[in-house]
């Protein structure tokens, strides 16, 4: 504080003064009795670890008007006089104890005061008696004082300077006080001294540099308190000083060398300060205090017995007295400084000891594959010569340390395959001769930083297998140097930036098992190891969705969405995100086949038969080169077929039957070696089937199987089937493509069975479970009543299973947990009861899963947070209890969740905050389990 600042405070100081007396003065005119202070009922507050700012001295109300005090000559009548100052000036009526004070007995016996045998003060312990207000000057004419203790008491206001002048003191504590202001510098002319505490106060500004004058000083402690700067390097001179305490103060810079003079040491504590550096190897032997040593020996001997070193796979000459050059995994340079530490896959076993952080010089620190565990120390941002650090494939916890950006000479950092947690710090941004980085294999969360951009030589970048959300920030685009880029298996989404189009070098790119939105750059198309669908194909889907009437597909989920394109209806991709089949089978498309399908360049098979398809057969389909299946059959196509079909060199299946097809057969359909199936039945052709396809060309009808024909009969019985609002070709002799709402696989097995909306009534029969090829069966918005038949797990190839909307009652058979293949199960708007089975959990490759408008009672199964492929999860409206289980926090792709109107209880598991709308009422109940636990803090 200014002088100038501190004449402001003592002029407002003066001005309370005068109004309090004023105060007094009207009470004792009244009748009343002089005030008596407060009693505080709370302790002092904790104080601040960090880099403590000074607060200015509090007001205090004085209860009586502060005299000097008379002039005797009489030391027992002075002693008297200072003590009763000391009274008045702390309010001593309100102390715990205030035995025989101001009475006539001999002050020796006044509680808490000790006299020698001429009657004067020698000591004062007034500890923990409840002494509120300002120490009081005159304590400085006790000047036969040898123990001042006044410790754990309300005292406020600065130390009096005056108090330099006990010459005999010999013990001063002042702590757990709330003192403020400086040290006084004048205490260094207490020669005595002993023992000075004055811990846990609210001092300020730095330690004086005279207090190195006390060389009978053997304990000093001024720890939590507001002391910043540096420790004065005087310090070294407390020749007899056996404990330093300094912990929990803003002190910085770093430890001073001089403290290594201090040979009587026994403890020291530095700790929860920002000091740098290490304890002078020479001050004493601190181990005991866990205090790091500046000798690198020690730091490696810290390590050995960190990391259980007898029990290495190679110690060699380890804790030896030789050079420690000759130590297994230790180089050293010429002048035997430390440069190297190099002890990967040695089976090290423990935590990381903060000494490493005292290796200065070193230059490579890897100690890869082991079984370390425990946090990374943020102590190695001292290893300010570092260029590598590897740290990978142990068991490390906690977060990355912001620490490790100090480190300005680092090229390589290596910490993946770990458990680290927490998000990537921005302050990484600053190393600015990074050439690798892999943080994959850990927990981290959190949005991907948009200072990693400014590693302009990163070469590497890894972040794949952690829990990262948001965007690719469009800053990575920066990253001109960038060859290899991985961010596989995340939680990513949005688009990937166009700005990645500036990463000329890269040549790896991973990204798949994220939420991207969009498509690939064009020039990324042809990199190694791309994954993910192009802008040309997803292009060639938009264009497929527009110009066949889209809009009103019977089922059109996802579609020009956001979602993944492998949760489109009918789009599947593979394990690296290429689009390999589209199944548009039976699903109302009408208009032509757009050629622009002949850039979905990975397409394995094209199922769009049985829809409303005109115009001829695009020739660009010749271009599919990986294309297995074609499916066309059952629409209302012309035209001739195309000869650019005979480029298909992997086509092995071929249907194209029950057109309008004229023409020709082409010649080139000859060239087809693969081809099992070519069924062209059904359709207008002429002239002869090429001699190389006329063994395998179906010209004719397949005769279904009598089981197929047994089910359809049956469900065309039990629901009423006369008054379906369509039955084109039901139980007729008409080739089962052609039959309404069915699609067939072209050789008598049925594919997808679509009668929803279709005016069904009555029950599923338990025949259906004969249609065995069966992968959809689409049933909704009918009037089904009675049970859902447990033998439709015998479906084992079923993929969807559409029921919503009915009247169906009873239980959900458990057995429908063995349907391994289903994606979407849909029972929602039934009348279904019981509780939800927990062996659907174990349908594995379930997207969407509605449950919802129920009757359904009992508990949330946990199993159910085993669906990581889950997006869509609907339980509303239902009589579900109990708390929401955490488990659901456990899938990593779910975007919906709905369990509003049940009897839920407890708080919504925070793993689920973000889900859907992030509102606790979306998911029917009102708080979040971190929001109580804080509200509970």
């Amino acid at each position: 504080m200014s002088s100038s600042s501190k004449r402001t405070v003592q002029g407002l100081q003066y001005v309370m003064l005068a109004l309090c007396c004023l105060a007094i003065v009207a009470m004792v005119a009244c009748g009343d009795s002089s005030p008596t202070p407060p009693t505080p009922t709370e302790s002092p507050p904790a104080k601040e670890t960090a880099t403590p700012e000074p607060s200015p001295t509090p007001p205090l109300e004085p209860t009586a008007i502060p005299t000097s005090a008379p002039v005797t000559s009489d030391p027992v009548t002075s002693d008297k006089d200072a003590l009763e100052a000391l009274y008045e000036s702390t309010r001593g009526d309100g102390w715990t104890s205030n035995e025989n004070w101001l009475s006539d007995s001999p002050i020796g016996e006044w509680y808490g005061v000790t006299t020698d045998e001429d009657g004067r003060v020698a000591g004062l312990t007034l500890e923990g008696n409840f002494l509120a207000g300002r120490m009081s000057p005159e304590l400085a004419d006790l000047s036969n004082l040898a123990v001042l203790e006044l410790g754990d008491n309300w005292l406020v206001g600065e130390i009096p300077s005056e108090l330099g002048r006990l010459s005999r003191l010999q013990k001063l504590d002042l702590s757990e006080n709330k003192l403020n202001g400086q040290i006084p510098s004048e205490l260094s002319n207490l020669d005595s001294l002993e023992v000075l505490d004055l811990h846990e106060n609210e001092l300020a500004g730095e330690i004086p540099a005279e207090l190195g004058k006390l060389s009978s000083l053997t304990e000093l402690d001024l720890s939590e308190n507001w002391l910043v700067g540096e420790i004065p390097a005087e310090l070294g001179n407390l020749s007899s000083l056996e404990a330093l305490n300094l912990s929990q103060t803003g002190l910085t810079g770093e430890v001073p060398a001089e403290l290594g003079r201090l040979s009587a040491l026994k403890e020291l504590d530095v700790s929860e300060t920002a000091l740098t550096g290490c304890v002078p190897e020479t001050a004493a032997d601190l181990s005991a205090a866990g205090q790091a040593s500046c000798d690198p020996r020690e730091a490696l001997i810290a390590l050995y017995h960190a990391t259980d070193g007898p029990n290495w796979k190679n110690n060699d000459n380890w804790l030896s007295d030789g050079p420690l050059g000759e130590w297994y995994g230790v180089t050293t340079e010429g002048e035997g400084r430390v440069i190297r530490l190099i002890l990967g896959e040695n089976d090290l076993k423990g935590e990381i000891p903060p000494e490493v952080g005292y290796l200065t010089n070193l230059r490579r620190l890897e100690l890869y594959s082991n079984n370390l565990t425990g946090e990374i120390p943020p102590e190695l941002s001292r290893l300010s010569n570092l260029v590598g650090l590897a740290l990978p494939g142990n068991e490390l916890t906690g977060s990355i340390p912001a620490e490790l950006a100090s480190l300005s000479n680092l090229r390589w950092l290596y910490l993946n395959d770990n458990q680290l947690s927490g998000t990537i710090p921005r302050e990484l941004g600053n190393l600015s001769d990074l050439r690798r980085l892999t943080l994959w294999g850990n927990r981290l969360s959190g949005e991907i930083t948009p200072e990693l951009g400014n590693l302009s030589k990163l070469d590497w970048l890894y972040l794949s297998y952690n829990d990262l959300t948001g965007e690719i920030p469009p800053e990575i685009g920066k990253l001109t140097s960038l060859s290899e880029l991985s961010l596989l298996e995340n939680d990513l989404s949005g688009e990937i930036p166009l700005e990645l189009d500036n990463l000329r070098n890269l040549t790896l790119f991973h990204f798949q098992g994220n939420q991207f939105r969009g498509c690939i750059p064009e020039s990324f198309v042809n990199l190694v190891a791309i994954v993910g669908p192009s802008c040309a194909e997803l292009d060639a889907l938009a264009v497929l969705h527009d110009v066949t009437d889209g809009s009103n597909w019977r089922n059109n989920d996802n579609w020009l969405s956001d979602a993944p394109v492998g949760h489109w209806y009918g789009v599947v991709t593979d394990d690296t995100g290429r689009i390999i089949k589209l199944g548009l089978g039976a699903n109302g498309l009408k208009g032509e086949i757009p050629s622009e399908l002949a850039n979905l360049v990975h397409l394995t098979e094209l199922d769009l038969q049985g829809n409303l398809l005109k115009g001829a057969i695009p020739p660009q389909l010749g271009e599919l080169s990986d294309l297995e299946i074609l499916g066309l059959w059952n629409n209302q196509l012309s035209g001739e077929i195309p000869p650019e079909l005979g480029k298909l060199k992997s086509l092995t299946h071929l249907h194209l039957n029950h057109n309008q097809l004229s023409g020709e057969v082409p010649m080139e359909l000859g060239n087809l070696s693969k081809l099992e199936t070519a069924d062209l039945q059904g359709n207008l052709l002429t002239g002869q089937v090429p001699e190389n396809l006329a063994e395998i060309a179906n010209l004719v009808t397949v005769e279904p199987s009598k089981e197929t024909m047994e089910a359809l009969r049956a469900l065309y019985g039990a629901t009423n089937g006369p008054d379906w609002k369509k039955s084109d070709n039901w139980l007729s002799n008409e080739p089962l493509e052609t039959w309404f709402g069915i699609v067939t696989d072209g050789k008598g097995g049925i594919l997808k069975l679509a009668l929803g909306e279709n005016l069904l009534r009555g029950e599923i029969p338990p025949e259906l479970s004969l249609l065995t090829t069966l992968t959809e069966l689409d049933i909704q918005g009918n009037w089904l009543s009675g049970e859902i038949p447990m033998e439709l797990s015998n479906l084992s190839n079923l993929e969807v299973l559409g029921l919503w909307g009915n009247q169906f009652s009873g239980e959900i058979p458990s057995e429908l947990g063995k349907l391994s293949n289903l994606s979407r199960l849909h029972l929602r708007e039934n009348q279904l009861t019981g509780e939800i089975p927990p062996e659907l959990g174990n349908l594995s490759k379930l997207i969407w899963l509605g449950l919802g408008d129920n009757w359904l009672i009992g508990k949330i199964p946990p199993e159910l947070g085993k669906l990581t492929n889950l997006t869509h999860l609907d339980l509303s409206e239902n009589g579900l209890a109990g708390e929401i289980p955490s488990e659901l926090g456990n899938i990593p792709r779910l975007v919906d969740l709905f369990l509003y109107d049940n009897e839920l209880t407890g708080c919504v598991p925070e793993s689920l905050r973000y889900i859907g709308q992030g509102r606790a009422t979306d998911l029917g109940l009102l708080f979040f389990c971190g929001d109580v636990a804080a509200d509970n803090e």
